[in-house]
């Protein structure tokens, strides 16, 4: 673990940068996200020490949701990080990659691993993601100020079932399960890490 865990004044001090930064609908989300993340963290019983870095990334998940994916793709090519092999260049897929970069650069004292590994992941998930990665993932899915019915259903799941051994995978697998419907349907392309991510919880016990 990192030697400095987050504060509370560090949190507030990245809230308030958020609400600076970025829309304020987009702003009000990470802070929701931020919370959720802390809810969930203690229903699956993550360790209290563990906890700020997660909140810590529900607030700078969307550093660069607003970017345009062209001014991101040039961020990746100047950082030399490799674009996705399966040509999703949406801004909504690569603001997971260049938010990182953000953080490195405008907030370093945040630039750690347990903060930014779930948000490498927030979007489209992948294979073998950690506890801390699908807590953010499912999150930024379910944090209350999402009106989606698909959003608010997903809500209404994961709490229903806290108490059931499983209830955070088979809610990330549904979760993914209407991420690729959704893009199926509306004739979008999905991230290889997407249906990676979905394989992977499917052949897991119980799921």
């Amino acid at each position: 673990m990192s030697d400095h865990i987050p504060t509370e004044n560090d949190i507030q001090y990245l809230r308030e940068a958020v609400r600076r930064r970025l829309s304020p609908p987009r702003a009000e989300h990470s802070v929701s996200v931020e919370l959720e993340c802390a809810v969930i963290a203690r229903i699956e019983g993550m360790g209290e020490d563990d906890i700020p870095f997660l909140r810590v990334a529900g607030l700078l998940h969307d550093l660069t949701r607003e970017v345009p994916a062209d001014e991101q793709i040039r961020m990746c090519n100047e950082h030399k990080l490799p674009l996705p092999s399966d040509g999703v260049l949406s801004a909504a897929v690569l603001h997971q990659v260049t938010s990182p970069l953000l953080i490195a650069s405008d907030y370093p004292e945040f630039a750690v691993p347990e903060v930014l590994e779930p948000i490498r992941t927030h979007t489209t998930g992948e294979a073998g993601m950690s506890k801390a990665q699908k807590i953010l993932f499912l999150a930024d899915m379910i944090e209350p100020k999402r009106k989606h019915s698909a959003c608010r259903n997903m809500r209404t799941y994961y709490y229903t079932h806290t108490q059931e051994e499983g209830n955070l995978d088979r809610s990330v697998l549904l979760t993914l399960k209407g991420t690729v419907s959704h893009l199926l349907e509306s004739g979008s392309p999905v991230s290889l890490k997407t249906v990676k991510a979905y394989n992977d919880l499917c052949g897991k016990p119980g799921q």
